[in-house]
């Protein structure tokens, strides 16, 4: 609305239908993690709240602002898919992995790395 923008308009934006547009916004249907990054493109800010001071929040904000998957995330880091999900539990990292995922995490750019503001 704070564009001026019609459902069917952001639809093409995104890449969606507009009916999927409508499901998002009813909360009938969450997006799927490969169409957060054009969302976060459209939007101009990164809009999940959680913290990203350890190792398992700034993973989980790559893989948001990515669109990966827990699959594409374990290929793209060299490691598996249950490594993934420990990481992101916060319980199991490894050192050369989690300074990698901090690695990434900082070649975020900035406007993405600030705190949600409704």
């Amino acid at each position: 609305m704070d564009k001026d923008l019609l459902q069917k308009d952001v639809a093409k934006i995104l890449h969606v239908s507009e009916d999927t547009i409508t499901y998002w916004e009813n909360g009938r249907y969450v997006p799927q993690v490969r169409y957060y990054p054009s969302i976060i493109s459209f939007l101009g800010y990164y809009p999940f709240m959680h913290e990203t001071e350890s190792v398992a929040g700034k993973l989980k904000q790559l893989m948001f602002c990515k669109g990966w998957s827990h699959k594409q995330c374990a290929v793209s880091l060299g490691i598996d898919n249950g490594t993934v999900k420990r990481i992101l539990k916060g319980q199991r990292t490894f050192k050369r992995k989690s300074n990698h995922i901090v690695l990434l995490w900082s070649q975020l750019p900035n406007y993405l790395k600030q705190e949600y503001r409704p």
